[in-house]
């Protein structure tokens, strides 16, 4: 490597730099870039066919002569009548025009618009060949005359382009050989790459890009979907955990207002067991206080017993009556003890009404529903013996005693179920 003075600021700089790396002044022209005139590929210098689209490289020989990658020469075509029309290739040695030769390449007489037999280069003028039309020597075997036989199949090198041939009215391969006719190369086609024509050598950084830029873009769609499926999972897992919550919730406030209400008939069926306690009790106690009245006014008769309670009945003119009827029916008369009998009455159709409203009782209150009917049994015995008295002193009296000690037993027995059935117990059972 040598040094030389930059033009520009005169510093010594390589032989080799393209320019000056003090003052950036261009000390060699670089070459122009060849580019495909098809498709704009830039190509490499020696490239006869573009790496892109397979297109001939203008000014290559090799190209116009129709020789593929590797340099093989592509098959020639016989000339025959009925040849298709179609772009030829660039001209070389042996495609040269003739006056004589036909305009596309057909012999005469052949369906030539042009009566004269086809003339060429020197392939075509040598006079071997133009004595021996079918390429045989004379033992018969095929001569070497540095073109392809005819119908010998097409070489492809490097899978970048071939020849498209076109046929005349013979229908065969044999016909050609026969009439020794020659095919004419109308036009370089170039061929799509496949798996096993692509060659890495020859990829261009845009394709290996392109490439792995697709699988990238491939990769981030399956991150993308799986991201998204991932949400939409997680979306169903919070919105079932919401709505198992809200059933549970749902649930427990169901069970809860069953609760309530079963404590509110508790609560409401416990009150009624007290008022009809309460009422059994108070019609009880009227027809104890009535009762013992009547005992009284009727042994106070009989026995003329004079007391300051009962002497208005037995003996209402001053002297007791003699029939204790009388005396009790004075009793009966009397608008105060009739009153009470009237409340006893009255008293009798509440507890009633009471003990129907204690039907069906609460599993807990069962027992003391059964003992309040036996409270209530023994109150209606002891009202109505009350209310209608019979037979005499000593068997009502002894009725009436038995059947208030039934009430009173009762209650007591009651009051293990119920308590004392105070205002202070009914208001903390509330």
């Amino acid at each position: 490597m040598a040094l030389i003075h930059c033009p520009n600021c005169g510093r010594e700089v390589s032989d080799e730099a393209v320019t000056c790396p003090v003052c950036g002044f261009q000390l060699k022209q670089e070459p122009e870039k060849r580019k495909c005139s098809n498709c704009g590929q830039e190509l490499v210098e020696g490239m006869k066919f573009c790496p892109n689209c397979g297109h001939p490289v203008e000014g290559s020989t090799g190209a116009a002569q129709g020789v593929s990658k590797d340099g093989e020469k592509a098959q020639d075509i016989p000339e025959g009548k009925g040849v298709e029309k179609g772009n030829p290739a660039e001209e070389g040695p042996g495609q040269s025009d003739s006056a004589g030769g036909s305009a596309q390449g057909k012999p005469a007489g052949k369906g030539s618009t042009q009566g004269g037999p086809a003339e060429g280069g020197p392939a075509q003028e040598n006079s071997e060949n133009a004595g021996n039309p079918t390429g045989e020597d004379s033992h018969g075997n095929p001569e070497d005359t540095g073109k392809p036989i005819a119908g010998e199949s097409q070489k492809n090198a490097g899978g970048k382009g071939t020849c498209q041939i076109s046929q005349g009215e013979a229908g065969s391969q044999d016909d050609f050989e026969e009439e020794g006719e020659a095919y004419e190369i109308v036009e370089a086609v170039p061929v799509q790459n496949g798996p096993a024509q692509e060659d890495n050598e020859t990829q261009t950084p845009d394709k290996k890009h392109g490439r792995k830029h697709g699988k990238h873009r491939l990769i981030l769609g399956i991150i993308l979907a799986a991201l998204i499926a991932a949400t939409f999972a997680a979306f169903g897992i919070v919105a079932h955990n919401i709505d198992k919550a809200r059933a549970i919730q749902e649930q427990q406030e169901k069970e809860e207002e069953e609760k309530q209400k079963q404590a509110q008939e508790k609560f409401e069926y416990q009150m009624q067991l007290y008022d009809a306690e309460r009422d059994i009790l108070s019609g009880a106690t009227d027809a104890e206080t009535c009762g013992n009245l009547i005992l009284s006014v009727w042994n106070n008769c009989i026995f003329e017993v004079e007391d300051v309670e009962t002497d208005q009945y037995t003996q209402p003119n001053g002297y007791f009556l003699d029939d204790f009827n009388d005396a009790i029916g004075n009793l009966y008369d009397d608008a105060s003890f009739s009153s009470k009998l009237d409340a006893i009455e009255s008293n009798q159709e509440t507890v009633k009404s009471d003990m129907s409203k204690l039907k069906n009782p609460p599993d807990e209150y069962k027992d003391a529903y059964d003992q309040m009917t036996e409270f209530y049994e023994s109150y209606l015995t002891f009202t109505n013996l009350v209310l209608n008295p019979s037979g005499n002193l000593q068997t009502f009296s002894s009725n009436f005693h038995d059947a208030d000690d039934d009430v009173v037993n009762n209650y007591d027995i009651l009051q293990v179920y119920l308590g004392d059935g105070t205002d202070e117990d009914q208001g903390d059972s509330q």
